[in-house]
């Protein structure tokens, strides 16, 4: 393994390690990787138990690449892995006449779980592949002077989530499970957004706890990226840890792979200030869904961000943010994570992340 100490530091919620080997000779890397991709070669890993006992550990290898001579790069798939814990993972590689070599082991441990709190309510975070640290859970809080509303239709600005069928729920399990619905004023917590401070928010706190913040368009790049069509959007950014070639955006099960754990909010959608609110009912199906989880879900949810759209003005009647989206097609069955923009009178989602 090529790190000085030996060890490897996984999130609290990571499902997954990523470890780097070094290979001699150099051009043995891209030989094995070739051969393991064409099914002509084999990987395993051993599983050691130390000192924090993890005897229900099983690590399976997801993928391996050759990032540079002389090395490959392997993606473990961990299972009974709690936090706290720490396991030895020696790489077992075995080539097409069946001989095999073995790695030193190196100790991959678990993190303990990061939380934040605010309003009573303590939320579940995670430090995703892009470095940042995300709350993986929809804020639930009510600010002061507000109240929750059953109705999308009456502008309050602050929802239930909602079934399928666009009917609120209140209840806890419901709204523990996919948060409330927020407008951008309440999420900003100003009286009103409007043509005079719009372009003002960009990174603001919020209604987020404090160290928190809103997150920015370019936060959202740098989780899923995008890809050449991104349009009012500037150039492509395809570096981003979860972006995905095939889907030219992020991919939903990738970051649910990583503990980001997607929550099928919806949206109360609300076009302009003369247009009357509305949840959203349109769900997944087997036709655009390949993921039985995700199946018969409301298949378009925004996560709400700060940066505004430059180019609305106060005529138009119809500021924008940049959002997350998630899209749901034949073509994006595993679900699609793009920047998107949205519009301010709606209802979206909120997850704040981490000023580092």
């Amino acid at each position: 393994p090529e790190y000085s100490d030996g060890k490897v530091v996984v999130d609290a919620v990571a499902k997954s390690a990523v470890l780097t080997y070094e290979i001699q000779p150099a051009a043995a890397a891209k030989t094995f990787v070739d051969a393991f991709a064409e099914g002509k070669a084999a990987a395993e890993f051993v599983v050691k138990t130390l000192k924090t006992r993890a005897e229900e550990v099983a690590a399976t290898v997801s993928s391996i690449t050759c990032p540079a001579d002389g090395q490959i790069e392997v993606k473990a798939g961990l299972e009974g892995f709690d936090p706290g814990v720490s396991v030895g993972l020696s790489l077992v590689l075995t080539d097409e006449n069946g001989n095999s070599i073995q790695s030193d082991y190196a100790v991959v441990e678990k993190e303990e779980p990061v939380t934040v709190e605010l309003g009573g309510v303590v939320y579940n975070a995670a430090k995703m592949a892009d470095g940042r640290v995300w709350m993986i859970e929809p804020l639930r809080f009510v600010p002061e002077g507000k109240t929750v509303s059953s109705n999308p239709g009456d502008g309050n600005g602050i929802w239930y989530p909602y079934t399928t069928a666009g009917v609120a729920e209140t209840t806890e399990e419901a709204i523990k499970a996919r948060g409330y619905l927020y407008d951008y004023a309440t999420a900003f917590g100003v009286e009103e957004v409007n043509s005079e401070n719009y372009q003002s928010f960009e990174g603001a706190q919020g209604i987020c706890p404090d160290g928190w913040y809103i997150p920015t368009k370019e936060d959202f790049f740098g989780l899923v990226g995008n890809g050449p069509k991104a349009g009012t959007f500037g150039p492509a950014k395809t570096d981003a840890p979860y972006y995905d070639t095939a889907y030219e955006a992020g991919r939903i099960t990738a970051l649910d792979a990583d503990g980001f754990g997607w929550t099928f909010s919806g949206v109360v959608n609300r076009t302009s200030a003369a247009a009357t609110g509305k949840y959203m009912t349109v769900k997944t199906t087997a036709a655009n869904c390949s993921v039985e989880d995700y199946l018969d879900k409301v298949s378009m949810t925004f996560l709400m961000g700060s940066t505004a759209n430059p180019s609305i003005t106060a005529s138009t009647g119809n500021i924008q943010f940049a959002g997350l989206m998630s899209t749901f097609t034949a073509s994006y069955k595993e679900g699609k994570l793009s920047v998107a923009w949205s519009n301010y009178l709606s209802g979206y989602p909120l997850r704040c992340i981490r000023k580092d």
